[in-house]
């Protein structure tokens, strides 16, 4: 699965909660507009000073930059806190539906399956994803609003300096795609290495007094060291290439940043520009390239989330237990079981029975006998239709159990199974 086909289906998600994404996008446009409403004003006021205007008018601006903030503050914890909510609500509904996934699977899918690799999907997967959701909308939505204001504002104070700063936004760009094109691979091969060492600790654990029973504890850690080792290796070299992003991204920004001061300053001595509007621009410009770095810092958690929707999307597109809801029910049976010509394999190619035949009589007793891996939990699984036969067919007082529908066929049967619950 493509990196956009997981993008596109993650967004469906958020699409879900397009209520808050608009309450998100309103408080957003407007804390931005405050905040890049500010250096203008302060810009005034170091005007006003250095021309030694009045101090009430100086204190005028002063309180309306003060409420300027605190409406900023306001809103800003609003998109944040609608920001946050689709976060959690993303996850809440992704657990939720890929749980009701799991449930409609065949067995055969936990049999290729570790426990612990689907507990950290569960888990780590859907928490990578919420995390870079969180982080990254938040993010995304205000620094784009960010970039466009700021470089009006930027244009109407000079637009010599403006473009200055805007040649040096495309670098930015280029830098932070080259390296999250670089470290993509990485980050899915670190969530893969954590489920593989959560599905063997968890088997291992689970079945804790069989190693100690064969005295294989020594092989049960050194085989989890290469588990972990593979985890460490993997994680050590995604953290490295995504960390390059926002020092590589901010090196460029901030060489843009010095250019600019000293071209105001050239521009001040020419009387070109005021002190207050060389302020005001400095302001702008960080607000500018702030965006940029940002962005490019959420750059881990936002390929953590890709690589993680990858696995989670895995599951979601395999074929479910075929639906039986309007089969027949089997009403209570006598007991008379037949297997007529019965051909099952696990594996494709790698037949496990051939031809099989065996007829039980109703209210009879008898014992299934033979040596480890002989068939024998098999042909009840097959009695109980958690697999289905590659050929023949399994009769019930004469019904073939192909044709009823699985909780009916169930319900006649008591089973004790070998592992406990």
């Amino acid at each position: 699965m493509s990196t956009k086909e997981v993008w596109k289906r993650l967004l469906g998600f958020l699409w879900q909660f397009k209520g808050l994404l608009l309450i998100s996008f309103i408080c957003a446009a407007i804390s931005v507009w405050l905040n890049v409403l500010a250096p203008l004003l302060i810009g005034n006021i170091i005007d006003r000073i250095t021309a030694l205007h009045d101090i009430r008018s100086i204190l005028k601006d002063v309180a309306l930059l003060v409420a300027v903030y605190g409406f900023y503050s306001v809103f800003n914890w609003g998109m944040m806190y609608a920001s946050n909510k689709i976060a959690f609500s993303c996850s809440c509904v992704l657990r939720k539906q890929l749980y009701e996934k799991i449930e409609r699977l065949p067995i055969s899918f936990y049999d290729k399956n570790a426990k612990g690799d689907l507990i950290s999907r569960f888990v780590n997967d859907v928490d990578f994803i919420s995390d870079g959701f969180l982080q990254g909308l938040s993010t995304i939505l205000s620094g784009g609003v960010t970039i466009v204001l700021s470089l009006y504002f930027m244009l109407r104070v000079n637009w010599i300096m403006a473009l200055i700063v805007v040649v040096s936004a495309p670098f930015t760009y280029l830098v932070a795609k080259f390296i999250t094109s670089r470290s993509q691979k990485y980050f899915a091969v670190q969530a893969n290495a954590l489920g593989a060492m959560n599905g063997y600790g968890e088997e291992q654990i689970s079945g804790i007094r069989t190693v100690k029973a064969y005295g294989h504890e020594k092989q049960s850690l050194e085989q989890f060291k290469k588990y972990n080792q593979e985890l460490y290796t993997s994680g050590v070299k995604s953290q490295f290439y995504g960390s390059l992003a926002n020092p590589s991204t901010r090196f460029v920004m901030n060489t843009a940043y010095t250019v600019v001061g000293v071209t105001g300053a050239a521009l001040a001595l020419m009387s070109m520009i005021t002190i207050g509007n060389i302020s005001s621009f400095l302001i702008y410009s960080n607000l500018f390239s702030k965006p940029f770095t940002e962005i490019s810092g959420v750059m881990t958690q936002l390929q953590s989330a890709v690589s993680s929707g990858r696995r989670i999307f895995t599951i979601m597109d395999m074929t479910e237990e075929s639906r039986d809801e309007h089969a027949p029910v089997l009403q209570a049976a006598e007991g008379r079981i037949d297997f007529e010509h019965i051909g099952f394999e696990y594996e494709e190619g790698k037949p496990l029975m051939k031809d099989i035949d065996l007829h039980i009589k109703g209210g009879s007793r008898i014992a299934v006998v033979g040596r480890t891996g002989a068939g024998k939990t098999t042909l009840v699984n097959l009695l109980m239709r958690f697999y289905d036969i590659k050929s023949g067919r399994i009769l019930i007082d004469g019904q073939d159990i192909m044709k009823v529908s699985r909780d009916s066929l169930r319900q006649n049967f008591g089973m004790v199974l070998q592992d406990t619950y």
